[in-house]
C-alpha cells in the first residue's frame, strides 16, 4: 500500500506545498492510500512525510506503522545495521513506532520517554485492532446467510485458547495475530484453518456456510485477513 499527494504544477501537496486551495484539487482527494500510484498523484516515500501525512489518507494506525516500518528497514536495512543511515529525526519516529529494538531505541529516547511512548504505542494499536475487529465481524454477521452460522463463529471465537483468554481478546488487547506472523496460533491461524495449526480443516474459511455477495467462505477469509492484518477497508 502507497501513501498518496495529489500533484500541483508537478508537486505535492503536503510534501512540495504547504497551503492550496481546495478549488486546487479539482474535486480530489490531497491524500489517499493506493496499491498502485493513481494519474495526478505522486508518491510520499519520506519516513517524516509519511508520519505527518498518513491519517490524511485513512492509513489506520497499524497500516501507517506498517508503511514507516517498510521505508526504516529499506533505509536502515532489516537488522537496522545501517541505523545510521536514518536522520536523527527518523531514527525517534521509529523509536516511537517500536519499530526498533530497545538497544537502538536508547540512542534517541530516555527510558521515562520510552515508557511514555509505550503507553501510547499500545493504547492506538489496541484501539486500531477494536476497529478492525468490528469491520470484520459487521462482514461476517452481514454476509454470514443464517444466525445460526454467526453464533458458530462467534462460538469460536469465543473459545478459551492455551488457558490465556479467546481469539477476540488476543487478538485485539494483546495483538497476538498468528503463528506465520511469528506468534502463537490465534486469530488469523482459525481464520485461513493454517495447516499445521489446531484450526486445520476446521478454521473459518472450512465451514460450509452461504455468503451473501461472493463466491464462498475463502473469499470471505481472504476479505478478514486483508482488514484485519493488513488494515484494507
Amino acid at each position: 500500500m502507497k501513501l498518496l499527494a495529489y500533484l500541483i504544477n508537478e508537486q505535492m501537496v503536503g510534501v512540495d506545498i504547504d497551503s492550496w486551495d481546495h478549488a486546487d484539487l479539482g474535486g480530489n482527494p490531497a491524500f489517499k492510500k493506493s496499491e498502485t500510484v493513481d494519474a495526478g498523484y505522486g508518491e510520499v516515500t519520506g519516513i517524516e512525510n509519511i508520519y505527518k501525512l498518513n491519517a490524511n489518507a485513512d492509513f489506520d494506525y497499524k497500516a501507517g506503522r506498517a508503511l514507516i516500518k517498510e521505508k526504516v528497514i529499506a533505509i536502515a536495512g532489516a537488522d537496522f545495521a545501517d541505523w545510521d543511515s536514518l536522520s536523527q529525526a527518523e531514527k525517534e519516529i521509529a523509536s516511537e513506532l517500536f519499530i526498533v529494538p530497545k538497544v537502538k531505541r536508547d540512542t534517541v529516547h530516555s527510558l521515562d520517554e520510552q515508557i511514555a511512548n509505550g503507553i501510547n504505542f499500545h493504547k492506538k494499536s489496541t484501539e486500531c485492532r477494536q476497529d478492525r475487529m468490528f469491520i470484520a465481524m459487521s462482514e461476517i454477521y452481514n454476509r454470514v446467510d443464517d444466525n445460526s452460522c454467526c453464533c458458530e463463529i462467534c462460538d469460536d471465537m469465543s473459545e478459551p485458547m492455551s488457558g490465556t483468554g479467546d481469539l477476540k481478546h488476543l487478538f485485539t488487547e494483546a495483538g497476538r495475530e498468528g503463528t506465520e506472523e511469528g506468534d502463537s496460533e490465534g486469530m488469523f491461524d482459525y481464520i485461513e484453518g493454517r495447516v499445521g495449526t489446531v484450526f486445520e480443516g476446521v478454521g473459518f474459511k472450512d465451514k460450509d456456510f452461504t455468503v451473501i455477495g461472493m463466491a464462498n467462505m475463502e473469499e470471505l477469509s481472504d476479505k478478514l485477513i486483508d482488514i484485519m492484518k493488513h488494515g484494507k477497508y
